[in-house]
């Protein structure tokens, strides 16, 4: 007997998530990172108006992607935790240096 809501699929290896079947959501948020400081070769170097030609090409929400850009993903079980087991997908394991709370 089919409940007639939607079918749910993991974003990452394309399962068939039935209603109600345990599933995550991953939530991701990659923001642009200033540390204070500017290279010195590259501030004597600035050419204002090119920088705004620049700026005046792209989308409000191209320049905002550069800045902050958050997505969220649905996940089965099994690649949840393969996402905690290695978050980066560098075959190195997570859990160490990176894990930021």
């Amino acid at each position: 007997m089919s409940s007639g809501a939607p079918a749910a699929v993991c974003d990452r290896c394309g399962q068939d998530l039935a209603p109600g079947e345990l599933k995550y959501i991953l939530r991701l948020s990659i923001t642009a990172d200033f540390d204070g400081y500017l290279n010195e070769s590259d501030t004597g170097k600035l050419d204002s108006g090119a920088l705004l030609a620049e700026l005046e090409m792209r989308s409000p929400e191209e320049l905002e992607e550069d800045i902050c850009l958050e997505r969220a993903f649905l996940l089965c079980p099994h690649c949840r935790a393969a996402v905690l087991s290695d978050p980066l997908a560098t075959g190195h394991g997570g859990g160490g240096p990176g894990w930021v709370t």
